[in-house]
């Protein structure tokens, strides 16, 4: 596919904020250790999951970054998979009574929304809330592949989720060239939020059932 039109005119960060630097791989390390951290609390099923995570983010936003827009958005698509799926994961992790194709549902959620919402140029809410839309219909292919019609809440929760990432993610684009801040630093505050959230949950929940 080509540039959209309103390509040149969509919120974009200089040139020099984009590129990859000692400051961008140390923030990497240290977001790729948080999450480590916190799989590792489960045992081997949080390591399973946490592969899996990898891996369906790595393939669905890495095909869809390199394929549109001639990979002009590859990096943000696949920062985006990333993000999306490791949100997914922490917060199914850390919930009680979930079966095994919830937790592999949810982490294939935030894949496709997180991907398409890092692929998208910034500029238009109106648009966003569009493929929110879009990516709730997709997401409801992975659900019913194995004809889990008890999910159907799942799925119908997946609509806001899926428009509130593509929000999330229009909000941090502005925010980037207001304060002039990369990408790899906004995805690591988010990360550390969620994972800190998750875990105070965790703690708050056995100190009141202990």
């Amino acid at each position: 596919m080509s540039t959209p039109p309103n390509a040149e005119t969509a919120t974009q960060l200089p040139q020099s904020e984009r590129q990859f630097s000692l400051r961008s791989l140390l923030v990497t390390i240290v977001t790729v250790s948080m999450v480590l951290a916190y799989v590792r609390m489960f045992g081997t099923h949080g390591l399973r999951l946490g592969a899996y995570a990898f891996l369906i983010a790595l393939f669905v936003g890495g095909n869809l970054g390199w394929m549109v827009w001639n990979g002009k958005r590859f990096v943000e698509t696949l920062t985006w998979s990333l993000v999306g799926t490791i949100l997914a994961m922490c917060c199914v992790l850390s919930a009680d009574r979930l079966e095994s194709f919830q937790e592999y549902y949810w982490v294939n959620v935030g894949a496709i929304t997180g991907a398409f919402s890092g692929v998208l140029w910034p500029g238009s809410i109106r648009r966003r809330v569009q493929w929110g839309v879009y990516c709730w219909v997709l997401c409801a292919a992975t659900l019913y592949w194995g004809w889990r019609l008890e999910g159907l809440f799942d799925w119908l929760l997946t609509l806001p989720v899926a428009i509130g990432l593509q929000l999330l993610v229009e909000v941090v684009a502005r925010l980037q060239v207001k304060y002039h801040t990369a990408l790899d630093m906004w995805a690591a505050g988010i990360v550390f939020a969620v994972i800190a959230g998750n875990f105070g949950a965790i703690v708050v929940w056995n100190l009141w059932y202990s």
